[in-house]
């Protein structure tokens, strides 16, 4: 007989447990088994990590390798582009100085070309026509106001006005463009759908659990957000 704490006599407990309990072979066995199911996924987490942090940085690696040469492809758009906006009003003086031309060559009976207007025919190519020319007007008045003004329009102009608008340039540089980078660029995106991974329930065993076993239960430590995407997140502005 066993003595218990208020000194009543407790029956002796068989060395095989009382019918209907498991004996304390079977219940080291169940504990055996519980410790090396989480044991064992807890080595798969590990390595999971390792992994993980080995493709972080072999994407570190890829992006300051790519990033680069992308970013000196960009800059090579934009730079000539800024100083085209730069030099619009020394464009557009010159097609004004073109009505003085007209009325020169006009007082003067000259049949000398006057160089420097495109072929607005030639559709996404800057190519220079023999000379610039007043089909629809009369050059003594010094072609001014014309229209159409197909055959006296500067090259700066056509390239500025026609040529340019043709290539979207400005689509490079838009959202999800090639030259923009930013959260919401398809590889910075999330590896989870939202909400995830709260179906990953662990009951913690203790009040003083870890905040990851509270972050996989999002009832008991009231996480307002699921654990980050193992994804590099990068803000990069080009311009």
């Amino acid at each position: 007989m066993g003595v218990t704490h208020g000194g009543e006599v407790a029956p002796e407990i068989p060395p095989g447990g009382l019918p209907g309990e498991v004996g304390p072979s079977k219940l080291q066995g169940v504990i055996d088994r519980a410790n090396g199911l989480f044991e064992g996924d807890f080595q798969k987490l590990v390595d999971v990590h390792r992994q993980l942090r080995t493709l972080k940085q072999a994407a570190d690696t890829d992006w300051k390798q790519h990033s680069l040469a992308l970013k000196k492809d960009c800059d090579g758009i934009i730079a000539p582009l800024k100083k085209l906006a730069r030099r619009q009003k020394e464009c557009l003086n010159a097609q004004g100085m073109l009505t003085s031309l007209f009325r020169d060559r006009a007082a003067t009976k000259s049949t000398d070309p006057i160089p420097g207007c495109a072929d607005t025919r030639t559709g996404k190519e800057l190519v220079e026509s023999p000379t610039c020319a007043c089909a629809a007007g009369k050059e003594s008045e010094g072609c001014k106001d014309v229209q159409p003004m197909a055959d006296h329009v500067l090259l700066c102009s056509h390239l500025r006005d026609s040529l340019l608008p043709k290539q979207k340039l400005e689509q490079v540089f838009a959202e999800g463009g090639r030259c923009t980078v930013d959260l919401g660029t398809r590889f910075n995106r999330e590896l989870l759908r939202p909400g995830q991974p709260e179906e990953f329930s662990i009951t913690p065993s203790s009040e003083g659990c870890s905040p990851l076993l509270l972050l996989l239960n999002p009832q008991q430590g009231r996480m307002p957000r699921a654990m980050p995407a193992a994804v590099i997140r990068r803000t990069c502005d080009f311009l």
